[in-house]
């Protein structure tokens, strides 16, 4: 993907999820389920998760605790995915969120959020989280908007 490549109401069509890879589409229904067991079985046993601004949890066993904490926290919880973008084994989505800690205007605003994951032989290695600002888009390469 070209950085700073305008997005066009073409590439929001193709780049929905419609044709997400399958172990992604899992991981995303697991997190709208708010299943905790099912992250765990999708998840490497090196899986690291970063949220943008915070220290990286590393570690298979520590995602029971870290997800069901935050689903405890935010029992309405789900993702929405507006656009989406493979690139080998790394995948990035970009949507936003509902039920979240996110304040209500920012949580329903199109591709305000930028989830980056890797797969590897069928589970999720990494599952990264940032704010859907362009800057992030520039850092990933992802479209951006026009100027």
């Amino acid at each position: 993907m070209s950085p700073n490549r305008e997005v066009k109401w073409a590439d929001l069509l193709v780049n929905s999820g419609a044709d997400m890879h399958p172990t992604v589409k899992r991981w995303i229904d697991a997190i709208n389920a708010q299943s905790v067991s099912q992250l765990e079985e999708l998840a490497t046993k090196d899986h690291v998760f970063f949220v943008e601004g915070e220290e990286p949890v590393t570690g298979h066993e520590k995602i029971r605790p870290s997800w069901q904490r935050y689903f405890d926290a935010f029992p309405s919880y789900q993702i929405f995915i507006d656009e989406y973008y493979p690139e080998g084994r790394t995948h990035y989505l970009l949507g936003h969120t509902k039920g979240s800690h996110v304040p209500a205007p920012l949580e329903s605003e199109t591709s305000s959020v930028i989830w980056r994951c890797e797969v590897l032989q069928g589970r999720i290695s990494v599952w990264s989280i940032y704010e859907g600002t362009q800057s992030n888009r520039e850092k990933f390469g992802l479209p951006v908007y026009g100027t």
